[in-house]
């Protein structure tokens, strides 16, 4: 790939999704113990991304998610990170968290992990509006720029 594909496949990026909403209620537990659910999220953008720890581009999008998110967390965004293998203990999950250096939630495999749409393969993110409501979703990697400018348009 050269580098004058990049503003088409910016265009191509992060798609907006007509007609799904984000199940507010949604509840989950992270890394760390600590439990929320999509409705005290509410009026922010929430970056949701799901990922593994065996996933080449989603390795790479990860430095991108942390900087997005340590820039907006405290006013416009925050990143959820679900992880989608089975297996890998809160302990192993928590030491790869600290080995990269992420501080966004990451929340690990569970029996049931809220849908926000079809996730086709990794990584997949999505973007919920401050209303609660599926506004993009991205199948590969996106980067801090990507989502802001996402956002800045909407």
């Amino acid at each position: 790939m050269t580098y004058k594909h990049l503003p088409l496949m910016a265009a191509l990026l992060l798609l907006p999704v007509l007609g799904l909403a984000a199940d507010k209620e949604a509840g989950f537990t992270d890394i760390h113990g600590n439990t929320m659910n999509m409705s005290e999220l509410q009026g922010k953008w929430v970056v949701v991304n799901y990922w593994a720890t065996w996933c080449p581009p989603c390795l790479e999008e990860l430095p991108e998610l942390e900087q997005f998110h340590d820039t907006h967390k405290d006013d416009l965004a925050v990143v959820l990170a679900f992880n989608t293998e089975d297996g890998l203990t809160m302990d192993e999950l928590a030491a790869f968290a600290d080995d990269y250096m992420l501080s966004f939630p990451i929340i690990p495999q569970q029996d049931t992990l809220p849908s926000f749409g079809p996730v086709p393969g990794l990584p997949t993110t999505f973007l919920i509006d401050p209303q609660g409501e599926v506004a993009a979703r991205q199948v590969g990697k996106v980067t801090a720029e990507m989502i802001e400018g996402f956002i800045a348009r909407h």
